[in-house]
């Protein structure tokens, strides 16, 4: 977990577009949630909760769509 919040923090401050960064961060979490129709039920629910993660810090660069992915994760 401390290298996703190191990596999200790189990206926050890369100087890119609120845009570029939140596809970006998108893209890493696209990454963190393929994991294929066998995976565990443990791995699943890490992914979740790094994805949650990703979600607090595209809140931080766009609240508005940050907050729309926190409240609607389990959905």
């Amino acid at each position: 977990m401390k290298e996703l919040k190191q990596k999200l923090e790189e990206l926050k401050n890369s100087g890119g577009t609120n845009r570029e960064i939140t596809d970006s961060m998108f893209m890493l979490d696209c990454e963190i949630r393929d994991l294929g129709s066998g995976a565990l039920k443990e791995a699943i629910a890490e992914a979740k909760n790094k994805s949650k993660v990703i979600y607090e810090a595209i809140a931080e660069v766009d609240p508005e769509i940050g907050k729309m992915l926190i409240l609607n994760i389990d959905m």
